[in-house]
């Protein structure tokens, strides 16, 4: 279930162009308001980025590896954010050389361990080991029992990339613990939650859910909005992988529903996909058409606005560079025109190149998302023709079976009138014929009941019922066989007197049977209880 935490962006470089002049030297304090920026939640993680960089710049001009350090981190962090690995690494390498060079245990950790997460984003999972190891052993020093746990967790997770799930497993218990001995509950809720996907791994998703519950219930005590609805749907996921698909429409209706109150466009994204393979693998085609073209169309919405998002940033860019350069004029001197003209051009191509990149991007994803809906499409239809086919055997075969049973109920009845007269018979003639009469109404008692078509018919009302028992007894498992049978019965729209007749009782007997029926199954005075069976 590692899949709900990947998302694909399109990495766009930029060409970050310096001037020949020699560069003055600026305050810490200017460093510092940069390096404080950089952190506004406000900004795009590319304008986050941008500003931490230029700190690091000037720190690297004033020799200063503190804010240097710093610098490369916040920078470092906000590309992995957006998933631009390659930056996001180079600005971690950054950070962690900056860290040696201070002989600075506590943040050869921090880097150490941020350098493994790229690794481990990048499936690179040989190297993401080795240095979560070094962040590991560096905490263990420094025994910071939050970051151990944290590092535990990361590690557990290489282990399930690699579907070693058994190794995975003690690596999040050990996580969980120290998370619970420091007191961290919000941290705590994603090693239980990996916990439950080591189960969903496993091939045992019951195991899962009370971990999945547990998470969730830590989100919402804590108000962690978005993990509430990864939380959710992973319920649902584990629902789904049980078959019980009605528990898990409600588990992603809730996670949908959630992600839209706080705007998490990319959980409303999973949770449309979750939501159309649910109903597709409960038979609901219509239903699973319908959310898969919502997960298409908020998809390529979501594709359109980071388009937009990427041109943008691009811009800002630029701008943010001439504004540096505008500071830069109090304290050195200004390039020469041309220099100016060049970096205006590169800026330009590299904004038309990113453009037309985009541009063929959003024509290949089109393309692409006209195929896939014209092959489901198609198998859509070919799953309904099937369907109809299915359904019309069913008639047929409920038909049949309403005759044979009709048949016996005729067969009964003649076997009951022969031996209400031979009864009679027996009372009003000579010892001869009262000899004869008794062999008679033996013979005929013999045949009252039917057995083997009886029991044929039996066999045949199970199967053509299955699917329908089967919800009946989910919803009420007191039922008796006797009763199972006598709704089967009904269902096929036999009446009272052909049911008696078919279980050779009395039509009261039946009655009786009618009305603990509609008390059991709740059914209402006015509603028909073969209506009532036949919705069910």
């Amino acid at each position: 279930m590692l899949s709900r935490r990947i998302l694909i962006f399109l990495c766009v470089l930029a060409c970050h162009s310096t001037l020949s002049a020699q560069i003055e030297i600026l305050p810490s304090d200017v460093i510092d308001s940069l390096i404080k920026r950089s952190k506004t939640d406000s900004l795009s993680m590319y304008e986050r980025a941008n500003l931490a960089l230029r700190a690091r710049d000037m720190a690297r001009a004033r020799d200063d590896l503190d804010r240097s350090y710093q610098a490369s981190l916040s920078a470092g962090i906000a590309y992995i954010s957006v998933s631009d690995y390659d930056k996001s690494l180079a600005c971690f390498q950054d950070a962690f050389i900056s860290a040696q060079d201070q002989d600075d245990d506590r943040r050869q950790a921090e880097s150490s361990f941020y350098i493994g997460e790229v690794h481990m984003m990048l499936d690179q999972l040989a190297p993401s080991s080795k240095f979560y190891q070094t962040s590991y052993e560096h905490y263990q020093a420094l025994k910071d029992t939050m970051w151990l746990a944290i590092v535990l967790n990361s590690m557990g997770v290489v282990q399930s990339k690699e579907k070693q799930f058994e190794k995975a497993r003690p690596y999040y218990q050990q996580s969980l613990a120290l998370f619970q001995s420091g007191g961290f509950l919000r941290e705590s809720s994603m090693s239980i939650s990996n916990l439950g996907e080591y189960y969903i791994d496993s091939g045992n998703p019951r195991a899962a859910i009370p971990y999945f519950e547990e998470a969730l219930r830590i989100a919402q005590e804590t108000n962690i909005r978005r993990a509430e609805t990864a939380y959710l749907g992973n319920l649902g996921k584990a629902y789904q992988a049980i078959g019980n698909y009605s528990k898990a429409i409600e588990y992603f209706d809730e996670s949908l529903q959630k992600s839209l109150d706080v705007s998490f466009k990319q959980g409303v994204v999973d949770t449309y996909l979750d939501l159309s393979e649910t109903y597709k693998l409960k038979g609901d085609h219509r239903q699973a058409l319908y959310y898969y073209e919502q997960y298409h169309q908020e998809n390529d919405s979501i594709t359109g606005k980071e388009t937009t998002q990427r041109i943008s940033e691009l811009q800002v860019l630029y701008e943010t560079e001439t504004q540096a350069r505008e500071l830069e004029k109090t304290s050195q001197a200004l390039a020469t025109s041309e220099q100016k003209r060049k970096i205006l051009n590169l800026t330009m191509g590299v904004i038309s190149l990113a453009v037309l990149l985009l541009l063929a991007l959003a024509f290949f994803l089109a393309y692409r998302n006209r195929t896939r809906k014209k092959m489901y499409e198609l198998e859509l239809a070919k799953q309904k023709a099937q369907q109809v086919q299915l359904e019309e055997s069913l008639k047929k075969k409920e038909q049949d079976l309403v005759n044979f049973g009709l048949d016996i109920a005729r067969k009964n009845e003649f076997s009951k009138e022969i031996y209400q007269q031979l009864e009679s018979v027996v009372d009003a003639n000579p010892d001869s014929v009262r000899k004869r009469a008794r062999e008679l109404l033996t013979f005929a008692s013999s045949h009252l009941q039917i057995n083997k078509e009886i029991q044929q018919f039996q066999e045949n009302v199970e199967q053509v019922n299955q699917d329908f028992f089967n919800r009946l007894l989910i919803k009420h498992p007191d039922l008796t066989p006797s009763e199972k049978q006598i709704c089967g019965l009904i269902r096929l729209n036999l009446t009272t007197k052909d049911i008696a007749s078919i279980k050779n009782t009395s039509t009261k007997a039946v009655e009786m049977a009618r009305y603990r029926l509609r008390k059991k199954l709740a059914i209402d005075s006015k509603e028909d209880i073969h209506q009532f069976l036949q919705g069910f």
